[in-house]
């Protein structure tokens, strides 16, 4: 018999209450040659010379404005009279945070093209000393398979051999004890977070730095360790050639952090500064963990959902809203409402019902018979080589390298927005675009038309929250394959990986039990058959998929007061999701294991353990060890499900015992400060 047994839920409180606690002293003090207004991460060549060179000989200004509480930029501009690039490096730098993130321009200023650039590096530098071997923390991203987001670590070390993290991976274990003193890092062609994410944590003895790539496109990161310096150097993976006369090129987005103790500290202080700097804001504050209702956008599905008074805060529209040449949803490139009149009143009665708008589009992926491939075949770069992704019927490419590609676009979906009453902006992207944006380098010039495709891609979105102010984004791209740190500083990951429509609810635990060190707002589709499945789903966001009056996975009706009470828990626990994160199983999507984490509030003096006994499990208790407690404080302890007791954090944080008589258990339990 399918029982429950408990996750510990903390009841919702305030998400200002999740962000108030900065970082130590000591943390700061690891974080001070970062946070010099001398500092400069980054480097590059310029018809051989080195950048350090150019930049002594060059003029330099320097303008600083707070663009947030809590938040100063600086901009540092030097102008090389002998080459006439500029140089303009933007930094950020954070008052209650260990923390810098920049980006950096090169712009020819001059009236002929430069020396060639080459080996542009957003970082290159020394990242941590320590004496020992250190940790390499990372992990999959948001793959289509059971083990998306799984927690990957490599050992450097100052012996060994070079270690290759690039698709096809021919190394697979997740720890296997091999020390490297080289390791490569790089995604699979051309989105950033598919197969090797672009998110690291380097940990040392007691001490560690995180960095991320933020570029939705093809990055690469290698990282060396000679003595205790652990040197990196990171940024796109090939740029080479001259700038034309008025051409800007730039850096990924960066992020360094520092931090003392172990890695989970490390990640805490992250996922601390990710919700209150790097998300997108609301209204000037960061975004709350939220509920989805994901269905057609029509009268009728409006008030099926009105009567099953779920209380969603977004209705989804997912793909197939707008014509298709031969009738499947992947036919994109018309961009236009099949049925504007419908959508609209559908959009306008999911507002009055409180519910925000979230729309699907995919503009960069152009099909054959559209009205963009038929009037502008001349904006797309083609894809009719033999191995290209998925073949002719995905394989055409709107080149964003162009600014009237991109120009045309915004002004389309701007309309759309503007007309139906959309408030996120969904977009997806089912093409690994490397291999087109080689199409159109040179043997002079690499790595230009991807540079100047993800300048346009983000100016897209921008322009669209330009124009609409309080517009959201949601990135998709199969899932989770272009989560990078700049996209993630300009949207949310409504669905973190594509891998929902399989029955694993194992694997679903283990996407997020895996994203939640770095993502904490990242979703999924909930499509339960019985309550163990969907609590499988919860996290920072989850969506409902209940279209229709039949439950796919069961093929029998759906039964709505059930589903009230999964979407009342859900509800009441979510904010949950965005404290402090503590893993109190190793990661696994193993069939006959337990899995089970704790999310803290401690500034609110609650907080919740989720686990799960698993269905071939033959443990019928584990003990747990919770963390981030006050020792002599009482808790008190209810059990979602019925029960409660009251514990000091001294017992809870020595060991607390997981029940659970039967397999195929979900836990949950609330625990209160007294």
């Amino acid at each position: 018999m399918k029982k429950v047994l408990f996750v510990l839920i903390l009841s919702a409180v305030a998400a200002a209450a999740c962000y108030a606690q900065a970082a130590t002293s000591g943390e700061m003090g690891l974080a001070s040659k970062i946070r010099s207004a001398e500092y400069v991460p980054f480097s590059f060549t310029l018809g051989g010379e080195p950048s350090a060179k150019i930049l002594r000989r060059s003029g330099k200004t320097m303008s600083s404005k707070v663009t947030e509480e809590g938040v100063t930029e600086t901009a540092s501009v030097w102008t090389d009279p002998v080459t006439g690039v500029e140089i303009k490096y933007v930094a950020h730098t954070y008052d209650r945070f260990p923390a810098l993130d920049w980006t950096v321009y090169l712009t020819n200023r001059g009236a002929k093209a430069s020396p060639v650039l080459d080996r542009f590096f957003a970082y290159d530098g020394t990242l941590l000393s320590d004496k020992g071997d250190v940790k390499i923390h990372w992990d999959r991203g948001g793959i289509n398979e059971p083990n998306a987001f799984e927690p990957m670590i490599d050992l450097l070390g100052s012996a060994g051999g070079e270690l290759i993290r690039q698709w096809p991976d021919p190394h697979n274990s997740t720890y296997d004890n091999t020390v490297y003193a080289k390791a490569h890092y790089e995604p699979l062609l051309g989105r950033g977070s598919d197969r090797v994410s672009s998110y690291f944590d380097f940990e040392g003895k007691g001490k560690g730095a995180i960095i991320c790539v933020g570029w939705p496109g093809q990055w690469t990161m290698d990282a060396a360790k000679s003595g205790k310096d652990v040197t990196v150097t990171a940024g796109q993976a090939e740029l080479t050639g001259t700038l034309n006369p008025g051409e800007t090129v730039r850096s990924p987005r960066m992020v360094v952090m520092y931090y003392k103790g172990d890695f989970v500290r490390g990640q805490n202080l992250w996922r601390r500064f990710y919700l209150t700097h790097a998300t997108p804001k609301i209204d000037g504050k960061p975004p709350k963990a939220r509920f989805n209702f994901c269905a057609g956008a029509n009268v009728e599905t409006m008030k099926r959902i009105e009567k099953m008074d779920v209380k969603a805060e977004y209705l989804w529209q997912d793909a197939g809203w707008y014509p298709k040449p031969f009738g499947d949803w992947y036919n994109t490139g018309t961009w236009e409402i099949s049925d504007p009149e419908g959508m609209k009143a559908a959009f306008d009665y999911s507002h009055k019902m409180g519910m925000k708008n979230m729309l699907w589009f995919e503009p960069e992926r152009v099909y054959e018979g559209t009205e963009f491939y038929n009037n502008h075949g001349d904006w797309l770069i083609k894809g009719d080589f033999p191995d290209v992704h998925w073949k002719h019927e995905y394989g055409n490419l709107a080149d964003y390298s162009k600014p009237e590609v991109v120009n045309w676009f915004i002004n389309r979906i701007d309309k759309i927005i503007k007309y139906a009453g959309v408030d996120m902006y969904r977009e997806d992207f089912n093409m690994s675009p490397l291999k087109y944006w080689q199409r159109r380098d040179t043997a002079e010039r690499k790595g230009f038309v991807e540079n100047a495709y993800i300048q346009g891609h983000l100016r897209l979105w921008q322009t669209l929250k330009d124009r609409n102010p309080g517009l959201e984004i949601d990135s998709c791209s199969s899932g989770g394959l272009r989560n990078d740190y700049a996209t993630m500083c300009m949207a949310l990951p409504a669905l973190r990986t594509d891998y929902e429509f399989e029955p694993n609810p194992e694997g679903y635990q283990g996407s997020f039990f895996g994203s939640a060190y770095w993502l904490p707002l990242g979703g999924i589709g909930m499509r339960g058959a019985d309550l163990y499945d969907f609590r499988s789903t919860y996290g920072g966001m989850a969506t409902a998929v209940w279209s229709g009056t039949v439950n796919g996975r069961t093929g029998k009706p759906y039964d709505y007061d059930f589903m009230r009470k999964i979407a009342e828990e859900f509800r009441t626990i979510k904010e949950c999701y965005t404290g402090d994160y503590y893993p109190l199983t190793p990661w696994n999507i193993d069939k006959d294991k337990w899995i089970a984490a704790q999310f803290d509030l401690p500034e609110a003096g609650k907080g919740i353990i989720q686990a799960f006994r698993r269905p071939e499990n033959k443990e019928p208790a584990i003990t747990v060890t919770l963390r981030g407690l006050r020792p002599g404080a009482k808790y008190k302890l209810t059990n979602r499900d019925g029960g409660e007791e009251i514990l000091t954090g001294k017992q809870l944080m020595k060991g607390y015992k997981l029940s659970a008589p039967e397999a195929l258990t979900s836990m949950i339990i609330e625990y209160t400060k007294l």
